[in-house]
């Protein structure tokens, strides 16, 4: 009776690592600002280029798409959609040496200088931070002393969601993309030490040193898509990476009704795509073997992961085995044991930081995205009076050689700015009425994340009478780093 009190207690206390394995969802983070170095976007090309092979990669967004760059100088202009206010420029160095600089024009012939570094081969995520300016061109310009490759090159400033109309389909234009902006992370762990600042808006997350196995990040798509590649830069160590996708997320609510996610489940379910960097390069594309339809995305890295050692002959293994279970060869030779080892390199140490630079999730299929501001849309329209919206809209995909989309469809589209709008909207103006006061506000939707605003009781949306009120939490600080 003493022995299975003794078990009991064990048992109890395995159970409640299980629980305390379990990750707590990650506070919304406000939305962040659009690419505005994006192929997807009407009107965004580069205009030249100078001294780089594969120039196009710029506008790529992909960390498998590599713009080449020669010893030397060498040089890009980027002609964005609108002429609009950036602040931020980065991208991927893969081994280049030298400088950089960025430099900003409204009519491509006077440049503004904005800023510049200095990159070694050891730098791989370069940010250029500089103050606001109106732009319709950039340049950036190289001066390196040994070549390199870049990639992920984004450019932001005061475009967000919601001044875009976002359409997507094959050779055919046939559907809107519920959700406009980029795939959200909703869980990650261990929890980056950057979470909350401007690199981790860039989707650059920083993970501390720690003894933890796996570095993991779970993307919230939007809604559900069909995927098939998966692409990720990261830090140049030898790296093994598992995806898995889920149509909804095993989550429950703990004991604070906060929502939760047990990362138990990937021990016990079959990745959809994985792949290894035994070399440290720092990148991996991954094709899954057939696509498959979820909303959410998990990427689950292994830096310095146990590579199986397949140089070992049969006389080696023999010794080993016998070395690790004495008369191991007499069990297997009267068929008493089954021993099969295993052999594996041994790990390097695991727990030093391990950055994620990139991750880009796609279907695989070659469809077409495109982005259409509203500003161009507006400007078709006023250079053809009386011309609808939907006409405005479909007048520049026929021009792009893409047909037409829908009334519903662009409807739907509208409706999904409004709704990015009206959000950001509502967070500006309770920000600007605390900025005074040095303090700042995030929102907590009472479901246990992290949510979007719900509106004062009474208040009237789509018809439906609201009866709850948010939660607003007021701090001295942007966000907090825990729900």
């Amino acid at each position: 009776m003493k022995h299975a009190y003794i078990i009991a207690i064990i048992a109890s206390l395995g159970t409640l690592n299980v629980a305390s394995a379990a990750w707590q969802r990650l506070p919304a983070a406000a939305p962040s600002p659009v690419n505005l170095a994006s192929s997807s976007i009407y009107g965004t090309k580069i205009t030249s280029s100078s001294g780089i092979t594969n120039s196009q990669a710029l506008l790529a967004d992909d960390p498998s798409q590599l713009a080449k760059l020669s010893a030397g100088s060498s040089s890009a202009v980027i002609a964005i959609s609108d002429q609009t206010l950036v602040e931020f420029a980065s991208f991927i160095n893969d081994g280049g040496i030298g400088k950089v600089s960025v430099s900003a024009s409204t009519n491509n012939k006077d440049w503004v200088a904005l800023s510049q570094l200095s990159l070694d081969e050891t730098a791989r995520l370069i940010e250029l931070k500089f103050a606001g300016i109106q732009a319709k061109y950039i340049k950036l310009s190289f001066d390196f002393t040994k070549a390199g490759s870049i990639s992920s090159l984004r450019i932001t400033g005061a475009n967000k969601d919601s001044d875009y109309v976002t359409v997507q389909g094959s050779d055919i234009i046939d559907s809107v993309i519920d959700s406009a902006s980029e795939p959200k992370p909703v869980y990650m762990y261990p929890t980056p030490t950057n979470y909350g600042e401007a690199d981790s808006d860039q989707g650059s997350f920083s993970f501390p040193k720690t003894s933890e196995k796996y570095r993991t990040v779970i993307y919230d798509m939007g809604d559900a898509q069909t995927l098939k590649k998966f692409n990720a830069a990261y830090s140049k160590v030898p790296t093994r990476l598992d995806i898995y996708t889920f149509d909804q997320l095993p989550e429950k609510k703990d004991w604070r009704g906060k929502t939760t996610f047990d990362p138990s489940i990937l021990d016990s379910t079959k990745p959809v795509a994985s792949g290894e960097d035994a070399s440290g390069a720092g990148r991996l594309s991954i094709d899954g073997t057939k696509p498959v339809t979820a909303r959410y995305v998990v990427m689950r890295f292994e830096p310095n992961y146990n590579k199986p050692v397949a140089s070992l002959n049969v006389e080696w293994k023999s010794m080993a085995a016998a070395a690790l279970i004495p008369f191991s060869g007499i069990a297997n030779q009267f068929g008493i044991l089954d021993f099969s080892p295993t052999f594996h390199q041994v790990a390097a140490d695991t727990s030093g930081p391990f950055v994620v630079l990139k991750a880009k999730v796609t279907d695989g299929s070659g469809k077409v995205t495109v982005k259409i501001s509203k500003a161009a849309i507006a400007k078709v329209q006023a250079d053809n009076p009386g011309m609808s919206e939907l006409d405005a809209v479909n007048k520049i995909l026929n021009g792009l050689g893409l047909n037409n989309v829908t009334v519903k469809a662009l409807a739907k589209a509208n409706k999904k700015a409004n709704e990015l709008d009206q959000e950001d909207l509502n967070q500006v103006a309770l920000n600007n009425s605390l900025s005074g006061f040095g303090l700042s506000a995030y929102r907590n939707g009472g479901t246990g994340g992290i949510g979007g605003f719900t509106p004062a009781v009474g208040a009237t949306t789509g018809g439906n009478t609201t009866t709850s009120r948010p939660i607003i939490i007021i701090t001295n600080t942007v966000a907090p780093t825990t729900p």
